[in-house]
Parts: structure tokens; sequence; C-alpha cells
């Protein structure tokens, strides 16, 4: 079963977990051919490519790790074990600096692309999506069951954690609801008010 995709835009490849068969289908996106499997992943679920470093993440979720793989040579070159339960990754291409939302041990691993290694793990109440702007250096949490976001705000580019902190005000409008997020606070909670 198909579970994350991700693409490498300047090699024109494109990368697709299967959850059930344990493996990466690497697919040329020219000729939408299958080009290799890789195999004995761990329930791999997300997946996401540095295209400056031609590096690919896959998330292990049966075994807590994250499977880093060559590009260019469709090839395991390291493995970095995360937190408990990894669901979802991110790559901030600008700073070589990976993402990974660990869902039961409720907390976000960062990984410095260069090194490999994980150099802050930041608490997040079960944390579900994850999304990256990269010009803006942030990060973007939403939780399982809650309407919660956080944002990962400043982060060097040695991947070292100078602060995590919501500093905008949100308002949703949805039918009868605005959904409106508190202020300044690591966890933003979203509380429902009527019109």
């Amino acid at each position: 079963m198909p579970c994350g995709i991700a693409v490498n835009t300047v090699t024109n490849t494109v990368y697709i977990t299967s959850e059930a068969t344990d493996t990466l289908h690497v697919i040329d996106g020219k000729t939408n051919t299958l080009v290799k499997i890789l195999g004995d992943l761990k329930k791999p679920r997300g997946v996401a490519v540095n295209e400056v470093t031609n590096t690919v993440y896959v998330v292990n979720q049966d075994d807590d790790t994250v499977s880093v793989i060559d590009g260019k040579q469709n090839s395991l070159i390291d493995t970095i074990t995360v937190g408990e339960a990894p669901r979802r990754i991110v790559v901030n291409q600008g700073t070589n600096t990976v993402y990974v939302t660990n869902q039961e041990s409720e907390s976000v691993s960062v990984i410095n692309g260069e090194t490999n290694q994980v150099v802050e793990t930041i608490p997040v109440s079960q944390p579900f999506e994850m999304t990256i702007d990269s010009t803006k250096n942030k990060v973007y949490v939403t939780y399982f069951g809650t309407s919660t976001l956080t944002v990962i705000d400043e982060i060097d580019t040695s991947g070292q954690l100078i602060q995590v902190m919501v500093g905008l005000v949100i308002a949703i409008a949805a039918a009868s609801v605005i959904l409106v997020m508190l202020f300044r606070k690591k966890q933003v909670r979203l509380s429902k008010t009527q019109n």
C-alpha cells in the first residue's frame, strides 16, 4: 500500500513508500518507469528529499528510525534513531535540517543533515501533520484529535534550536463558527466562538 510520496525536481525522480511491503519505490519521472525498489525498511511512512544534497529521508515507524538514502546511487548510507512512532518528515534545504514528528513519544526530532545527528528533540503533544516554510525557516505542526498548532521558529544553520514560539493570531471562518488562535504560546489552542 503506497503511503508517502516525494519528488526531486532537479533529478526528476519520484519516491514512494509502501508500508505493506516495507519498501521504497524509485521512479524515473521522465519515463514514468520503475528504476529501483529499496527493501528492508520498517513500515515506512513519510519521505522527503533534499534536492541540494540529493539525499532522501524515509521514516520507519516500526523501529523508530529514519533511513538516509543517497539519491544518486539509490542506496542506504545511514540510519538515524528518532522518537517513538515517527510519521511525517520535512526538510529545510537551505539549512540542511530535517524535522520528524514522533507521535507516540509526542515530540519533533530535529536532525542536522550534514552529520545525520539528532540535535534537538522538541516536546509536541500528539504531532500529526507537518509542513515547512523554508524561506522563513518555520515548521508548522498540527495535532491528532485536537485543534492545536505549534510553530517551530528560528532554527539556526547547525540545527540548534533557538526558540519555539508562536507570535501570530489567526481567525478561520467556517459556517457560524470562528476558530481563534490564542496568542504567543508554544502550543496554540484553537477555541470556538459563535458569530
